[in-house]
């Protein structure tokens, strides 16, 4: 079989989950990207406030 075979296919493939993409978040007095873990905006010096998606 090829690999562009086009049968059945059981399992979709996942969409890419990029970690790091996913530990930032703009902040939300300059949109700067903070991390998730930060308590404030190194930039700005805003409290850093994460929701959950």
């Amino acid at each position: 079989m090829s690999k562009q075979s086009k049968g059945i296919h059981l399992f979709r493939r996942r969409r890419r989950d990029d970690l790091l993409e996913r530990s930032f978040v703009p902040c939300g007095g300059c949109s700067e990207p903070v991390y998730v873990f930060a308590e404030q905006c190194r930039s700005c010096g805003d409290a850093v406030v994460v929701r959950a998606s």
